[in-house]
């Protein structure tokens, strides 16, 4: 697959070579004009004093995407047509168009998974105030128990999933970050349809560590929780800090910073949890069964479900380290 950038990219970056290029090259969109009158209208030159670039060179960027997980989906697909950096000051804006577009099943990126949208690609130093993520809503969809959804995503295929910066990018960079899609608070129901309204955090990969564990049998079978098949309901949610009393989701001050499904060990018979790409600090880890029970409505905003907490503990995540964190 081919990203092509429309400010350096797949393509050649000589000045005398950009207008035929432009004009002519499959998957090579257009900039659009900027606010400050600074026209973003094709591939900027490594040797342009102008473009921010310098003599050193532009920064290379990759971009990944990883997933918190939801309950009863089978998949949950996205379709991603484009990518833009939204440029701050003389920064100009940079669009990458995925050619050909990239579905990635969001489900199976759970963990310390993730997939490329962008590797190694030439991105003009500068600030960016946010990075967009063009989302085709034809080709995004959801698979649950009751049959295959369609995923409406509202302004995904104009201004797309926005994530805030800023980001800047220095000579000779390379950098690389990954977006995590918190499903759990992005797919909201609204009567018999579906909605991603993304709720997106970014990480630079080499700032964050991982957190891993495995649950007493007794957590997944207590008498509290709704039923006694250890693969229904069943999450660790991880908090900010440490000594946190656990919440739900309900828009109050504490909340999740993502959650985890549980996976049965086959090897050992084990149910685990796996929780990537934390920037390094103190936090709080805790268990429900009650997972299930979490609802997020689109016209009422998040719902207080009162969801059990049990297994508390406290966990410290070092850059470049899987931390493990068992919960009784």
């Amino acid at each position: 697959m081919c990203a092509a950038a429309v400010l350096a990219g797949c393509g050649p970056t000589s000045s005398d070579a950009v207008p035929d290029q432009a004009a002519n090259a499959p998957g090579l969109v257009q900039s659009p004009s900027r606010e400050d009158g600074v026209s973003g209208t094709g591939v900027v030159s490594v040797d342009d004093p102008d473009s921010g670039v310098g003599s050193g060179g532009p920064a290379l960027l990759s971009l990944n995407i990883t997933d918190a997980a939801v309950d009863d989906a089978d998949s949950v697909v996205i379709q991603f047509n484009e990518v833009h950096f939204l440029g701050q000051g003389t920064t100009s804006n940079v669009e990458f168009v995925l050619d050909p577009p990239k579905s990635i099943d969001l489900l199976s990126l759970q963990g310390i998974r993730s997939d490329s949208l962008l590797e190694n690609q030439t991105v003009p130093v500068g600030t960016y105030g946010e990075i967009r993520l063009i989302i085709d809503q034809t080709g995004s969809f959801i698979e649950l128990a009751s049959g295959t959804h369609d995923l409406k995503v509202p302004s995904g295929e104009q201004s797309g999933a926005k994530i805030p910066g800023p980001f800047t990018l220095e000579t000779d960079q390379t950098l690389s970050f990954t977006v995590d899609f918190d499903l759990r608070k992005s797919v909201v129901r609204a009567g018999p349809n579906y909605i991603l309204k993304p709720v997106l955090r970014i990480v630079r990969d080499d700032e964050v560590g991982h957190i891993a564990g495995a649950l007493a049998q007794s957590l997944l079978t207590d008498v509290s929780c709704p039923d006694a098949d250890p693969n229904s309901g069943n999450a660790v949610y991880v908090f900010d800090g440490a000594g946190v009393t656990p919440d739900d989701i309900d828009g109050d001050a504490v909340e999740p910073v993502t959650t985890s499904l549980i996976k049965l060990d086959v090897q050992n018979g084990d149910y685990r949890y796996e929780i990537g790409f934390l920037p390094a600090g103190d936090y709080t880890v805790a268990f429900t069964c009650h997972a299930d029970d979490e609802i997020v409505d689109a016209q009422e905003g998040s719902v207080n479900n009162d969801l059990q907490f049990v297994g508390v503990r406290g966990v410290t995540v070092a850059a470049g380290q899987v931390a493990t964190a068992d919960l009784q």
